[in-house]
């Protein structure tokens, strides 16, 4: 996802895509829904399939931090595949649908 700087501001709690990671090994091939919502004085960005979050100042931090958890969770269950329970299973599944390699 690209904030654009002068876009309107969102109204929040939001849903939105996330089209990109802040990780040039990944591309984003299918979209992965986010949620942005206000909690405890931050901003917090969650792909709810992927049970990851990411939080902020603003929505650009939030989205940021969630782009660095999601590619960060990818790399370990990668790494990790052949030893996942049910759970994380489902997860890199889910990943791989939505994420590649470059």
């Amino acid at each position: 996802m690209t904030l654009q700087q002068n876009a309107a501001p969102l109204t929040l709690p939001a849903q939105l895509t996330l089209d990109t990671l802040n990780d040039d090994r990944l591309q984003v091939k299918e979209p992965i829904n986010i949620l942005l919502f206000a909690a405890e004085g931050f901003i917090v960005a969650e792909a709810p399939e992927l049970s990851e979050c990411g939080d902020g100042r603003n929505s650009a931090e939030a989205i940021a931090d969630l782009q660095d958890s999601i590619a960060d969770l990818y790399w370990t269950l990668a790494e990790k595949q052949d030893h996942l329970a049910a759970g994380l299973q489902q997860t890199w599944q889910t990943l791989q649908t939505k994420i590649e390699k470059r």
